[in-house]
């Protein structure tokens, strides 16, 4: 199923975080929780649309050097609030994931709650490219998606695993993709049926 919807702006999540986004539950993502638990979180971390922190965060309390970065800068400055004077070892900045800066270091694992299934088929393969360069050889990227078996349309797009492997062939193994749940506010979506992706980055993509 092709999509070329265009990509929700920056202006449009800035106006979303004036209130109460339906992702931010201030509380990490259970699925974060079992990962870094059962040891598959390693070393630094790349958080992806980190929002308003609550992911990051929990990884930097146990001991991850963290980068977190998201679009909108109204949820970096809520993350930076809900870090407050802590000494944890995660920096948070603005920033695009299709476009990302050099951040000065390529990473052992990055994350992904809720940002991938925001974007079209186009921009799925630019999101891969884009993450394949920050991450070293051998990184793995766990990645949270909404999947088909959620019920509704309205929100972000509902996807298939035939679309997340499509979206990571150069550069990337897909190693497994098993069925989760990305939870939301009770007055939104509740626990979402979802999708836990977990790829390997591969050499590709010129490195």
């Amino acid at each position: 199923m092709s999509d070329a919807r265009p990509v929700p702006s920056v202006e449009f999540f800035q106006s979303v975080y004036q209130g109460k986004p339906a992702w931010e539950i201030d509380v990490p993502q259970p699925a974060i929780i079992q990962l870094e638990q059962a040891g598959k979180v390693i070393g630094s971390v790349l958080d992806i649309g980190c929002g308003t922190g609550c992911n990051a965060i929990y990884l930097a309390e146990r001991g991850h050097p963290v980068t977190a970065f998201d679009l909108v800068p109204e949820a970096i400055a809520q993350a930076k609030s809900r870090l407050g004077a802590r000494q944890l070892p995660v920096t948070f900045q603005v920033a695009n994931a299709l476009k990302l800066p050099d951040f000065g270091q390529q990473f052992d694992t990055a994350i992904d709650a809720g940002v991938f299934h925001v974007f079209n088929d186009k921009d799925r393969q630019r999101y891969a490219e884009n993450i394949h360069r920050q991450l070293k050889t051998g990184a793995m990227l766990y990645l949270i998606c909404f999947s088909e078996h959620q019920p509704g349309e309205e929100g972000p797009r509902r996807m298939t695993q035939a679309e997340i492997r499509t979206s990571f062939t150069v550069g990337w193994k897909v190693v497994s993709i098993q069925a989760a749940e990305y939870l939301t506010q009770p007055s939104f979506y509740g626990a979402a049926k979802a999708w836990l992706a977990q790829m390997v980055r591969q050499p590709g993509h010129g490195g």
